[in-house]
């Protein structure tokens, strides 16, 4: 990029002033700057979700089926359900502008009321693991309950039943998988971020769950 400096004289009595318009070039320099910044950052942006999206060609090879295509859309939500398929229904699979959900009945990994995790389905973390092992996204795990109060176990809130149940997960990923803790993060909503009404107990079993949060990129 080229810039001209004005170079303009200013006569007075004792001395001739030579007026140089150099601020032009430190704002240029700026903008430039902020322009390559922006650019890193949707490059890196698009390198992440690719990346992501390419490592769930690992569940192929650990658990069977079709291997996950690199795109997104409800055709990529298909090819992932193909890859589950030996899973039997237990892992619900969605996209939205978080990243790819990967969304785990509590009957699959916990009794009622616990947050010990079902040592008999280690496998279907085992899998998840290995993709999270492939790719750099982070990832988020939020354990999610229906309204209705705890009755039995330990914690006394529904509140406290997610938060810990979000937290076992956690625990296996990097006690028993070894991936790095700085990756992810947990929470628990309780029953505030129900995915159907909790009108009937069909409703309340799919909204006792566990999500796994593939993030596309830092919000």
């Amino acid at each position: 990029m080229l810039i001209n400096t004005k170079r303009s004289k200013i006569e007075t009595n004792d001395e001739t002033v030579i007026k140089t318009d150099t601020w032009m070039v430190t704002l240029s320099d700026i903008i430039m700057l902020m322009i390559t910044f922006f650019v890193m950052l949707l490059t890196m942006s698009s390198i992440n979700q690719r990346s992501l999206k390419n490592t769930f060609n690992y569940l192929k090879q650990s658990i069977g089926g079709s291997a996950y295509q690199g795109h997104r859309g409800s055709e990529s939500i298909e090819n992932i359900k193909a890859a589950l398929k030996n899973i039997d229904g237990s892992v619900d699979i969605k996209e939205d502008e978080r990243g790819i959900v990967l969304s785990l009945h509590e009957d699959i990994l916990f009794e009622p009321g616990k947050s010990v995790i079902k040592k008999e389905n280690y496998r279907i973390l085992d899998s998840i693991a290995a993709v999270a092992d492939a790719c750099p996204n982070k990832i988020m795990i939020m354990g999610h309950t229906d309204d209705l109060p705890v009755q039995v176990g330990e914690y006394e809130s529904n509140w406290e039943l997610s938060a810990y149940r979000g937290l076992y997960v956690l625990n296996y990923f990097i006690n028993n998988k070894h991936l790095p803790p700085d990756r992810f993060n947990v929470g628990g909503y309780g029953a505030f971020r129900p995915l159907f009404p909790n009108n009937s107990a069909k409703n309340r079993s799919l909204n006792r769950r566990v999500e796994i949060i593939f993030k596309y990129k830092e919000v």
